[in-house]
């Protein structure tokens, strides 16, 4: 629970911050992190930040992969474009041309 609260914490720590160094909020770029956030604990069964016990820890990219040799590139390309920084992150739009989705049939 604690490191939920923590994590939480720094999120918005960090949002504020984006706002304020940005300029204009963009929610779909926090929705692009919270995809990878939620794909990377689908990945390894449990929070990307879980193990961190100060906020201050927390850093920009994704923790490694404990084994990154069983996920494609397209994967592993997914999760380093939903963490980049906000100013660099892509939107929705542009998330969907990743090699993640070019090889599946989307109806």
């Amino acid at each position: 629970m604690r490191v939920w609260v923590y994590s939480l914490l720094s999120l918005v720590r960090n949002l504020i911050s984006y706002y304020y160094h940005s300029g204009a909020y963009n929610a779909l770029k926090v929705d692009v992190w919270s995809l990878g956030a939620t794909v990377w604990e689908l990945a390894q069964t449990e929070p990307p930040f879980a193990d961190v016990q100060d906020p201050q820890q927390i850093g920009v990219q994704w923790p490694p992969l404990r084994q990154p040799e069983l996920y494609s590139r397209g994967f592993h390309e997914f999760l380093k474009l939903c963490s980049r920084p906000y100013g660099s992150r892509p939107n929705p739009n542009e998330l969907v041309n990743v090699r993640l989705f070019s090889t599946m049939i989307l109806t």
